[in-house]
């Protein structure tokens, strides 16, 4: 992207990294801070997405404060530098030399600190309580070292000096500008109610005024037992179903439960092990070599099984209707040889791939649906191979 100007690519996350004290100098994002208009192209780079607010129930009741605060929490800029949240701060200022004092400040760390001022300098605390009312910035400015042991003048070091939580020893104060912080957010509020001013464009153009319900409609099919969906009445187990939306949560990434129906294809040689399931259910378990084969999301779908051969292949394939949910494991252990199956299904206009698998490759899984040129979730690897995608 070097040779594309900033505002035709503006990565909303990557305005908040400006805020840094040690990079505002030279990033070339902050000349946008309170400048919206001079913005080409907004590039929604983080989570939660604009449209959201829309199609997700649970902002349905936000504010536009509250909204706007939820887009910026999930940037890690924000969080570090307008927040000050300690974590985030020891994250992106161990890169940016600046570290968060027990005074609530940052401060630029004594390594880094050389190349930001003419003197050196280190922070005390003023008095015993220093650590949460202040610090006095001693200059050493004799160009002698000193430490607790030696402190200025050689005389005894009344206040011990400022240090970081992992301990690196503090130098001056930095801050990050009010204006600064009040021009991302103006940026930020503006590609907001861009993005919704043009939603509510669309929707009169097309004259659809409950557009967000609309598409939740035409996307995500009711969720009835997938089992009967694909024609099969045999025992199937159920199984948690997870979701695409991701938040942080003390220190877990959380995914949120979503709307839509997954579909999952996974396999191992170590244990050998295939599973393939639709929409939270379990189509087809099996613990041996071979290619196991299962369909959903459309009337008529053919049993979920292991396929024999090409011919068996073939016509299990046949039998599952277009745009029907195909879902493949491939176990190639024990003398067992997937090609010539792979190769029938391929050819026979399933839309998975049709070459064999990739050397030193054992197992394979894959998914899609039927009639598709070309398959995009495929995985093979050695031991171990996992799909996933919401349909």
């Amino acid at each position: 992207w070097s040779q594309v100007d900033v505002a035709y690519n503006f990565q909303l996350h990557q305005m908040y990294f400006a805020l840094s004290p040690t990079c505002m100098k030279a990033a070339d994002r902050t000349a946008f801070f309170g400048k919206p208009e001079k913005v080409k192209v907004f590039h929604y780079s983080s989570e939660p997405k604009p449209w959201a607010r829309k199609l997700e129930s649970r902002y349905a009741s936000w504010t536009d404060a509250a909204w706007l605060h939820e887009v910026q929490s999930n940037f890690s800029g924000f969080q570090a530098w307008v927040l000050k949240d300690p974590d985030y701060v020891e994250r992106e200022g161990g890169r940016d030399g600046v570290a968060l004092g027990p005074d609530g400040l940052l401060h630029l760390t004594l390594e880094w600190q050389t190349e930001w001022a003419t003197e050196d300098s280190v922070c005390f605390a003023s008095t015993d309580e220093g650590y949460k009312s202040g610090c006095v910035e001693k200059l050493l400015d004799d160009g002698g070292e000193h430490s607790a042991e030696t402190p200025l003048g050689g005389g005894a070091l009344l206040c011990p000096p400022l240090v970081s939580d992992s301990g690196e020893l503090l130098g001056r104060v930095v801050e990050v500008p009010a204006e600064a912080i009040d021009g991302a957010e103006l940026v930020t509020k503006a590609a907001i109610q861009q993005w919704e001013a043009t939603y509510d464009e669309l929707a009169q153009m097309i004259s659809e005024t409950e557009l967000a319900t609309a598409v939740n409609a035409a996307c995500i099919v009711d969720k009835e037992d997938a089992t009967a969906a694909a024609g099969w009445s045999g025992g199937a187990s159920h199984v948690e179903s997870f979701g695409g939306n991701w938040s942080r949560h003390g220190g877990w990434w959380r995914q949120w439960p979503a709307d839509g129906r997954l579909a999952t294809a996974r396999c191992s040689v170590q244990p050998l092990f295939a599973q393939l399931s639709f929409n939270g259910y379990v189509l087809l378990e099996a613990s041996c070599a071979g290619v196991h084969a299962a369909a959903g999301g459309a009337e008529g779908c053919p049993a979920p099984r292991t396929l024999k051969g090409p011919a068996d292949a073939l016509e299990w394939g046949e039998a599952v209707p277009d745009g029907a949910v195909v879902l493949l494991a491939f176990i190639d252990c024990d003398g067992w040889d997937s090609s010539a199956i792979v190769e029938a299904l391929g050819n026979g206009g399933m839309g998975c791939p049709s070459a064999v698998l990739p050397p030193s490759c054992s197992v394979a899984a894959a998914l899609g649906r039927k009639g598709k040129a070309q398959w995009a979730n495929t995985h093979a690897a050695p031991d171990t191979a996992l799909v996933s995608f919401y349909m």
